[in-house]
């Protein structure tokens, strides 16, 4: 993790390139690393390429009917939406399956719809569109470390990966009383937690539930 002072250097030396955001492949980046899988093959997990849609592959079953040919039926959620994508193949098909890497970042600053990440390692600079990962970036903290899944080819960012577990802190005026209820967080995101905690308090929530964990110490 870099100091105060590295870090403020390296956000001066590359907040000025920082203005496109991530989901817009550059046109220069003309290599596809992509490699055709066989239908039978595909696993939860992979990423693929199906009717124009960058997807992850969440669930795989297969079927045959009577004499007929081996069916698979393939479950995946697009990035692109967020919706989820049914797709149904012959054993024989292939699919085109895009390579992706998740590596660490640090979570510098929010600057309009655009959320900047800082490489650790090598100061790089990378800004993701907001709109296509509204829940992640809400539970975002200044110089926080997330995972983010990007394509091989093109750099493209297709996920956050949070910290199953993050500290808030507590904004609601109303937060106490006695009594559990539901209160704000400054991020803007509503968790119930127990009627001791009160305006001020940092407190660890649950990412992947939104729920209370603890106060924190």
């Amino acid at each position: 993790t870099l100091g105060p002072l590295a870090m403020m250097i390296a956000v001066r030396q590359c907040k000025s390139t920082v203005r496109s955001c991530s989901r817009l492949p550059s046109p220069l980046m003309v290599l596809r690393r992509w490699s055709q899988v066989a239908a039978a093959s595909l696993k939860p997990g992979f990423v693929v390429e199906h009717n124009g849609q960058v997807c992850r592959v969440e669930q795989v079953s297969k079927s045959m009917r009577g004499r007929g040919s081996a069916h698979v039926s393939v479950s995946m959620r697009s990035f692109d939406t967020g919706k989820k994508v049914q797709g149904r193949f012959r054993t024989s098909e292939t699919v085109e399956r895009i390579d992706v890497r998740s590596n660490e970042w640090q979570y510098l600053y929010r600057e309009g719809d655009l959320l900047n990440f800082l490489d650790p390692e090598h100061h790089n600079m990378v800004a993701v569109d907001a709109n296509t990962c509204p829940d992640e970036a809400g539970w975002l903290e200044e110089f926080q470390h997330v995972k983010l899944l990007q394509r091989v080819d093109n750099q493209q960012v297709l996920g956050i990966t949070l910290p199953k577990v993050v500290v808030c802190t507590v904004s609601d005026p109303d937060a106490g009383g006695g009594r559990a209820r539901p209160i704000e967080l400054a991020n803007g995101k509503v968790v119930t937690a127990p009627g001791h905690v009160v305006q001020g308090d940092k407190i660890k929530v649950n990412t992947e539930t939104g729920e209370f964990v603890a106060k924190e110490r």
